[in-house]
């Protein structure tokens, strides 16, 4: 995949699969929990009124960027 800034994003399928359910455990509904670094769960609260998708496809799309040039 070829980011909009031109970079070329390919990534390994377990990268990927690992990357989006990160993301999904992350972005969820105000009233669900997710999973904190240390394996607790935590109240997630209203991530979708910080950033609007765009700008989380955005982030997403540039940390994986980073991680390809690592």
């Amino acid at each position: 995949m070829v980011a909009e800034n031109g970079l070329d994003c390919r990534v390994s399928s377990d990268m990927a699969a690992s990357t989006a359910q990160s993301t999904a455990d992350i972005l969820v509904a105000g009233s669900d929990l997710a999973p904190t670094l240390d394996g607790s769960r935590a109240r997630v609260v209203g991530i979708t009124n910080i950033m609007d998708k765009k700008e989380i496809l955005a982030g997403i799309s540039d940390a994986l960027s980073s991680l390809e040039q690592a």
